[in-house]
């Protein structure tokens, strides 16, 4: 967004009945963005990211990683299993 000043921009009234206003005002929210920058993103074309699809990265991240220590623990205790066969318990 450019750096204008707020008082050098001029405001849009919109139109609309309540139930309308919460949906327009529920969708930013779930985008992380204000109703405002919402509108003037969506006004004029921009691609708005959701903030759900990162949270959903991060969370896959996480996965990942429990996977990747579980396959660790998994093949230390294969290794292990082999050395032990031979020493009676």
């Amino acid at each position: 967004m450019n750096d204008t000043p707020r008082r050098k921009r001029e405001p849009i009234r919109v139109w609309c009945l309540p139930q309308e206003r919460a949906l327009i005002e529920a969708n930013p929210r779930d985008a992380g963005l204000g109703v405002s920058r919402y509108l003037h993103d969506v006004g004029i074309d921009y691609k708005i990211d959701d903030v759900i699809e990162a949270e959903l990265v991060g969370e896959l991240a996480k996965i990942n990683g429990d996977q990747g220590r579980l396959g660790g623990l998994l093949k230390l205790r294969l290794t292990n299993s082999k050395k032990l066969a031979g020493q009676d318990p």
